[in-house]
């Protein structure tokens, strides 16, 4: 019942953006919209950064390459088990 009453709504909505979407001015708008929500997210992440390096805590670039590190440290560790001597239970 309720798909049919809002089967018309839907269908005029996709018109809608189908049409607009093909208008050069439209997306312009868009792209310069994303272009400076871009810029922000940046401008945010630098200074969330510079304010995390102002407490002395650690970037997302230094976990980052803690856990590449540590997953180093991992797989030479497997491969110093394998070399070890296997030893009975008695």
């Amino acid at each position: 019942m309720i798909d049919k009453l809002l089967k018309p709504l839907e269908d005029g909505i996709t018109r809608f953006w189908d049409r607009a979407l093909r208008k050069p001015f439209v997306l312009g708008g868009v792209g310069r919209y994303l272009n400076g929500v871009s810029g922000a997210k940046a401008r945010w992440n630098r200074s969330l950064e510079d304010a995390w390096a102002g407490w002395r805590l650690p970037s997302s670039l230094d976990v980052e390459r803690m856990h590449e590190r540590i997953g180093e440290l991992e797989a030479h560790i497997l491969r110093l088990e394998r070399n070890l001597p296997k030893r009975e239970l008695s």
